[in-house]
């Protein structure tokens, strides 16, 4: 939390989650728009290439000097690996529905599915915290 002018605070999650959604709403529009002359494979192999280099280098160039100590955790946690795993066969599912929007005549369909999960995501999370608590 986060004080703003007389002794109100502001959670700075709210500002992270909504960043998220326009980013990854804004995605989509971003692929659609340069990839129009070529084919939604080479679209799906590029922004799986993109993402791969940017996490490997935002991994080496600003956490480095836990680069130990993570692989360490890694190691011993087995729901960590079993995360980890999940969350990439979530994100291949991700990119092969990107190259299914552009190979097939279902462009509007997949779009909407591409725009409305993050947002579905972000309301189970809140129904599960409710649920937590």
């Amino acid at each position: 939390m986060h004080e703003l002018k007389k002794g109100k605070y502001f959670n700075i999650g709210y500002l992270f989650g909504f960043s998220a959604i326009f980013i990854w709403s804004f995605t989509a529009y971003i692929v659609k728009s340069y990839a129009e002359p070529k084919d939604g494979l080479s679209v799906a192999f590029f922004s799986i290439l993109f993402s791969i280099l940017f996490s490997i280098g935002y991994f080496f160039l600003k956490e480095k000097h836990h680069l130990k100590s993570n692989m360490e955790i890694l190691k011993n946690n087995h729901k960590l690996k079993l995360y980890i795993f999940i969350s990439a066969v979530f994100i291949c599912l991700h990119y092969l529905s990107i190259y299914y929007i552009f190979s097939t005549p279902y462009v509007v369909q997949g779009n909407i599915i591409n725009y409305m999960w993050p947002l579905l995501f972000l309301f189970l999370a809140v129904l599960y915290q409710e649920k937590k608590h």
